[in-house]
């Protein structure tokens, strides 16, 4: 019951990180039809993902490492989304890179970690 909860609760801020690739069109960055294509397969993958954590699946774990590993890369286009057209600051990324790992993934991690024999075949 609890790891379901913690399914619907990460969600907003997995669905808020996963729209900075929507965001790289209004950016300039890359053409308006690839974030939109960008956005809507992460966003895809994120219904994927959660549907298979939800239903405990055994391979919801490994899609959720790649999941993880996507939101980490949204979460850094959202703190550089300002120099990115301009000269981008990179201490100050590699800084906000740890604390965005520590702070979201880290979490995250620990938590499925806890709850990987829910994956098991019984």
């Amino acid at each position: 019951m609890w790891f379901k909860t913690f399914v619907l609760i990460r969600l907003p801020v997995s669905l808020l990180l996963l729209l900075a690739f929507g965001a790289l069109g209004f950016l300039g960055v890359v053409g308006a039809v690839v974030a939109l294509v960008d956005a809507v397969v992460a966003l895809g993958f994120l219904c994927v993902v959660t549907a298979n954590l939800w239903l405990l699946r055994p391979g919801a774990l490994r899609q959720t490492g790649f999941l993880l590993a996507i939101e980490w890369v949204g979460a850094m286009i959202w703190i550089g989304y300002r120099d990115i057209s301009t000269e981008l600051n990179w201490m100050l990324m590699v800084n906000w890179a740890c604390v965005v790992a520590v702070v979201w993934v880290l979490p995250n991690a620990l938590i499925l970690y806890k709850a990987r024999s829910l994956f098991t075949a019984k």
